[in-house]
This record gives C-alpha cells, structure tokens and sequence, in this order.
C-alpha cells in the first residue's frame, strides 16, 4: 500500500478536487486574460480612462498571482502542510478573480447608453456560466468565484429605477439563484465518482492484500507440509530401526544406548508437536497473560539447570548470570520465550562456542538479551526467520528437527507481552536477540513458598483411575503407566463398557481419564457428563485429544476439565492427575 492509500478518503478527496482545479487553471487564465482584453477594448472608450486603468491592474496582478500559486502547487508534495495552505491561497485568488470582475460591472459603465451594460452583464454571465465547469469540482471556490462576480452588477442593476436596468437585475438574480443550486447537484455528482473511485481502489486493495494473504497462506502450508514430512518421519524413522535392533540385542548396556536413542527421538517428536500446539494456542487466541512482579533469579536459576547439561552435552560454554532484578511481565511466557532463543543458541552453535544471557538494568527496564558465537544470520533473513515454517539453509543442513517454529513463536509472545524483540547478527559473528523488559516493583514480588517435604508423597497411590480409550495399544499402555505408579485401573474402550464396569463396582473411582473421540460417534466430554450424572458426583476428569483445531481449543479453554493435547509426556500426565485430584483447578496445562 502506497503512502497515498494510507490517507483517510476525505483528505484523497479533497487532493483530488485541487488536482481537478489545477488541472483546468491553465485555461482558465487564458480565457480571463482574453476576456479581460477584449473588456479593456470595448470599454476603453466610453469607462473613465483611470477606472480602467485600475481596473486593468487589478485583473492583471490577479492573474500573476494565481499563476505564481499554480507553480508553487505543483512543487509541493501531497498532503503536507504546504498542500494544506495550497487550498487556503487558492480559494483567496479565487475570490480575489471574481472581484475583480464584479468591480468591472460597476466601475466600467457607461453613462449615455444601455448598450454597454447589456454587454457587460452578458460578458459577466458567461463568465459565471463557464465557471461551472472550472469550479464546481469544488463548490467553496465556485460560490467565492460566482457570488463575488454576479452580485455586484446585480445589485447596480436592482438600485436604477428605469425597467430594463430592473429587468436585467431580476434575470441577473434568477440566474444567480439557478446556477448555485446547478452547481451543487453538480459538485455532489463529482464527490460521489471520487469517492466511487477511492472506494473501488480501496476495495481493489483490500482483495489484491487478501489474494496475496492467501498466496502466503498457500505457500507457507506447502512450506509446512514438506518440512512437517521431513522432520517427523525423521525421528519416526530412526525409531523404527532402533526398536528393530532393540529386538535383535542381547546385551544390556546396549539395550540401554538403544533406549535412550528411541527416548531422544520421541523428545524430538514432542519438541515438533509442542511447537504446532503453541501456534494452535496463539491463532485460537486463547493464551491468558498474567503479568506480575518477580525475580529474576529464579528465571535464570531454572535456564541454567535446564540447558547446562544440553550445553556441555555439546561442548558449549554456557554464561547465566545470577542478577537480581525485579522484573514486570507474564513469567511463564517470558520463560518460554527465552527458553526457545536459548534452545536454538544451543543447537545452532558449534561445539567449543560461547552462548551467554545477559541482564542489564536499562531506566525504566531490564535488557534481557541471549547471545551465542553460531555462524551468525544475515541481514536480508532478518525478517524471514521470524516467519512461521521459516528455516535458513544452514539450519536445515544441520539436520536438527524443528519445523521453523521458535522464532515464529518467540515473536509472537513478545508482541503478546507488548515486549519490544531485537536481532543483531551479521554472517561469521553470531546472534544477539534482545528484549526489553519492564522492571516491576519489589514489595509486590510474592514471598517465596516454603520448601516441600523431603519425603515424597505419592498421590496416585491406591487411587482409582477409569481410563477410557478406543485404541487398544494406548489403553494398555495407560494402564500399565497407572500401575506402575500404584494406581487401581478401571479400563474401558468405550463408554458403554465403562458403564458395565462401574455397574460391577461397589465403589466409584477417584478420577477419569477419557480420550475426546470415542466409538460411535460420543466425545468425551457427553461421556464424563454421563458418568458423572450416573454417580451422582463431580469427579475429577482429565480430557486427552489430539485434536489441536482453533475450535477445540477455544472450547477447552473454557471446559471446566484438564485438557491434555498427544502426545503427553508421562511427567505431564502424572502432573495432571495430581492436581485434578488435589483440586488445583481446571488450567490446561
């Protein structure tokens, strides 16, 4: 959209009627000055020489002049200040131009004969008739223009007592009347096509914009899809051969590398779902922001004791600081925007390079900035990576898994936050994102809990679970998973044999853990309804769905139970589990 589609269509109109003026000013001179000589030669001998003379001068100052504004118009740029005067001067020289003339039909008259004032008034009249097409594009300047030319001769007319000078002035007073209600039909017609016009190239925008939107759209779901295929069938791959040789392995420490290879790849595969289900988060619009004071400290205490094993693992040198500054923002989403800066640092720095988070009190804010030594981004990607599906070749060469997700999300948050985000990287010296941050007032930081227990309790212990799934292959591993955790399992693939277990129970279970899509058709949200409503009481429930659709979860935000998006990491389901049978409430985690 260009700098003259940003104006609002009032101000386009009204460039538009000045264009319009200018456009016919040229001519206009031309005809004025042409009128203005043959006035001067009829007149010359009959009008007093030095009224004609004056006469003469005015009109000729008044041409230079409005000849001078049309230069000056068209060095200046549109809508600026100057442009806005342009109207002012304009509709001066304008009245001034009918003045001029209106003096001629009082000044230049003869005293012997009518037939001068006859010719007058004709010329006059034409004048006023061929102003019609100069200035009704602008209805102020054509009233200026008109009035100020007819009226005065007008009322000579009128004030003579003899009844041809009367009858002129009454017709001069028709005429006067007719063609201001003439041209303000016509003025409208021409401020309808501007507006018309300005609509139909707003409208003309506004479909160009959606067509463009679409074809980014298209592009980036086939970015997406190709990129989606490579990095899920990539982890999905390599567990398929590593569940194959854990089969053929007879030795237990192998076994063991083989496990933990199939745990890193199904962390792969989470980190990819993650991704996709936050974006799912955003474009619903479902994310709660929280802001409150808090330290900063327990921020940076928790980054280093999640990304130094990942940083040493890979030879890094990883730099936290341990700052206290009390900062003002949604914890939670402030923590996950660092953590995916920090996360790509990692991945993309070599080993034996430097990745450092600073934080630098800054007036009225914190600058919180995460900085590595990687090969660095260049400045024409700058805006690209921050793109949904968006990976730099040397990213994808690197063959680490992500569908270009994290930054995507980062800025997302941060606008979200109102945090203002920064990059500066260059090719060769690595990346520093920088963000802005609020300071927050100590005295409302929240005093820190105490320690729990060091004895640990288990919660699910001899507690009742009903699982209801219709995939056999996760039901049992559910119920071996709530076993292990010394839960009692009620398991069930459906409501209706969930309802003939609890018909041969004489208690009811502690807690329901349903699948959203079960057989024949039933959610299970009817089927947490039903059960609840056969037993006569609220148990707590846990909804599992991997349906990750902007509708769903809208509608989980507001479901009164715990929602878990698939796949779930067992620490997650223990997680919720405890907390819906402690009562914790109903967040979606």
């Amino acid at each position: 959209m260009g700098p003259e589609e940003k104006q609002p269509i009032d101000d386009r109109i009204k460039a538009m009627q000045l264009d319009t003026l200018v456009a016919h000013m040229p001519v206009a001179l031309v005809a004025t000055a042409l009128n203005g000589l043959l006035v001067f030669l009829v007149m010359r001998s009959v009008a007093d020489r030095q009224s004609l003379l004056v006469w003469g001068g005015a009109m000729l100052s008044v041409i230079l002049l409005r000849g001078a504004w049309l230069v000056r118009y068209r060095r200046c740029s549109a809508y600026s200040a100057e442009f806005r005067r342009s109207e002012r001067d304009f509709l001066i020289g304008v009245f001034l131009g009918g003045i001029s003339w209106g003096a001629a039909g009082v000044l230049l008259q003869s005293p012997n004969t009518i037939i001068h004032d006859v010719f007058m008034a004709t010329v006059l009249v034409g004048m006023g008739a061929g102003s019609i097409a100069t200035y009704s594009v602008h209805l102020g300047a054509f009233m200026l223009f008109f009035i100020s030319l007819m009226t005065p001769i007008v009322l000579r007319f009128l004030s003579q007592s003899d009844d041809v000078h009367l009858t002129l002035g009454v017709m001069g007073l028709l005429f006067m009347l007719y063609l201001c209600i003439y041209s303000r039909l016509i003025n409208r017609a021409f401020l309808d096509s501007f507006r018309l016009r300005f609509e139909n190239l707003a409208l003309v925008s506004d479909l160009t914009q959606q067509k463009n939107a679409l074809v980014q759209a298209g592009e980036a779901k086939s970015r997406f899809f190709a990129t989606a295929s490579h990095d899920l069938r990539q982890p999905l791959h390599a567990l398929g051969l590593l569940v194959a040789g854990l089969e053929q392995e007879q030795g237990e420490d192998k076994r063991k590398s083989i496990l933990g290879s199939i745990l890193a790849c199904l962390s792969s595969l989470r980190t990819l779902f993650d991704s996709l289900l936050d974006v799912s988060k955003l474009d619903a619009g479902v994310i709660e922001i929280d802001k409150q004071s808090f330290s900063s400290q327990n921020l940076l205490q928790l980054l280093h004791t999640v990304f130094a094993p990942l940083a040493e693992q890979k030879g890094l040198r990883l730099r936290i600081p341990d700052t206290s500054l009390t900062l003002y923002s949604d914890p939670m989403l402030l923590e996950r925007i660092v953590r995916n800066l920090l996360s790509n640092a990692i991945k993309y720095t070599a080993s034996g390079g430097v990745v450092e988070v600073e934080l630098l009190r800054q007036g009225r804010h914190a600058l919180l900035t995460v900085s590595d030594s990687g090969s660095g981004i260049p400045p024409s990607a700058h805006e690209k990576i921050f793109e949904e599906f968006s990976r730099l070749e040397d990213a994808k060469r690197d063959g680490s898994p992500g569908l270009g997700l994290g930054l995507s999300i980062v800025k997302r948050l941060a606008t979200l936050l109102q945090l203002e985000l920064q990059l500066d990287s260059q090719p060769g010296t690595g990346s520093r994102f920088s963000l802005k941050v609020p300071l927050g007032d100590p005295a409302s930081v929240p005093a820190v809990p105490k320690p729990w227990s060091s004895q640990w309790v288990n919660r699910l212990e001899g507690k009742c679970v009903l699982v209801v799934d219709d995939e056999p292959e996760i039901l049992a591993a559910m119920e071996a998973l709530l076993r292990n955790w010394g839960a009692q399992v009620w398991a069930a693939d459906s409501l209706a044999a969930a309802q003939r277990l609890l018909r041969q129970q004489s208690s009811p279970p502690d807690i329901l853990v349903f699948d959203f899509h079960l057989r024949g058709g039933v959610t299970g949200e009817e089927a947490i309804g039903e059960i609840r409503r056969r037993l006569a009481r609220a148990i707590p429930a846990i909804l599992i769905t991997g349906d990750t659709t902007q509708t769903r979860i809208r509608h989980a935000s507001r479901s009164q139970y715990l929602h878990l998006y698939k796949p779930v990491r067992a620490a997650q389901l223990r997680m919720a589990l405890e907390r819906a049978l402690t009562g914790a409430g109903s967040e979606n985690p």
